[in-house]
């Protein structure tokens, strides 16, 4: 079940690429549905049915899709990366509202040696991705302005945005590791 979980997240993952590729090969309708049944297998396949959260992003892929569908139109499914920019912002920023923000939480499950000191790295870290996404959202909105799948929607929403997120995370992970080598340096 795992292995079948993991298809299903890939899939979702390539949802650029398998739109472009969907679109010129077999035109909308057929790609339509099969972007329907990928997100409705994925909702089928969620780890945690108790988190609300983790429905949000597949009912969007559904509900876009099923636009699509009906209007014999690709347009909605430019929207997707938006609507996932949007909700991973509202997951970071809505996090400073409670006790923890993500960042803390995930913190705290993967360094044993988690210390409240550490707690302000992850409130700034945290904002940091909350921008990012703003950002993200933004220039995958901007992509979609011209109404029609291209090499710019490609080219941003399936491949130079991937690259910011890993180029973030590499950052943000070096920066943590020169801290912790730091804190450990001091003692």
């Amino acid at each position: 079940m795992k292995l079948v979980s993991l298809v299903f997240n890939l899939l979702t993952f390539f949802y650029p690429i398998i739109l472009i590729l969907g679109y010129k090969f077999f035109g909308i309708g057929p790609t339509a549905i099969a972007l329907i049944i990928i997100f409705v297998l994925r909702l089928f396949l969620l780890k945690d049915k108790s988190d609300k959260k983790s429905y949000v992003l597949p009912l969007a892929g559904i509900l876009l899709a099923s636009f699509a569908l009906y209007m014999n139109e690709a347009q909605a499914l430019l929207y997707y990366p938006v609507f996932v920019s949007v909700f991973f912002f509202s997951f970071f920023a809505g996090s400073f509202l409670r006790e923890e923000t993500v960042v803390e939480q995930i913190a705290a499950k993967t360094d044993k040696d988690f210390k409240d000191e550490a707690r302000p790295y992850c409130r700034k870290v945290t904002f940091v991705w909350s921008v990012f996404f703003v950002l993200n959202g933004s220039f995958a909105y901007w992509t979609t302005l011209d109404g029609e799948m291209n090499d710019k929607w490609l080219y941003y929403n399936g491949f130079l945005s991937y690259c910011l997120i890993g180029i973030l995370m590499g950052l943000e992970y070096a920066f943590r590791v020169l801290v912790v080598k730091r804190r450990h340096a001091a003692k």
